[in-house]
């Protein structure tokens, strides 16, 4: 028997959701309670809640590309790159998931364009500040723009 496909983005079976659920069940979770939160926010605030909903589930999907980089998908302790690479390779894989997400997203033609533009400004332009913490303490002349 084969899964049935859909080209309804919110569907179980839409294959972007699969790959989410399959590769990233952590991250899986983390989505569904951020589109819950951004649907009761659509409706106190009076606006579409489809798109928000859409932006929820799949503003992480750019973490099915290394899952096992992210703590809520690690099921070993043993994976955790915090502690065994330098701050800076630890910072370009959490960061990446961000374009990562945008190459997913703008390829798949049943996601709207505007949720793709949200999912790239989630982070915004924040210092990480537990990289750049970790990297001061071995080198104390990075600056904090850097990171």
């Amino acid at each position: 028997m084969s899964k049935e496909t859909t080209s309804d983005v919110l569907d179980s079976n839409y294959p972007l959701m699969v790959q989410l659920r399959e590769n990233a069940p952590g991250t899986y979770s983390h989505s569904r309670a951020v589109a819950s939160l951004l649907e009761s926010v659509a409706t106190v605030i009076d606006v579409p809640e489809r798109p928000l909903i859409i932006a929820g589930y799949y503003h992480d999907i750019g973490k099915t590309v290394h899952p096992d980089m992210f703590s809520e998908n690690q099921t070993d302790v043993d994976t955790d790159h915090y502690s065994t690479l330098p701050p800076w390779a630890s910072l370009r894989f959490i960061t990446a998931h961000v374009g990562d997400t945008a190459q997913i997203l703008i390829n798949d033609p049943n996601i709207p364009q505007e949720v793709v533009r949200w999912c790239t400004q989630h982070h915004g332009a924040c210092v990480a500040k537990y990289f750049y913490r970790l990297a001061k303490k071995s080198d104390k002349n990075i600056k904090r723009d850097d990171w």
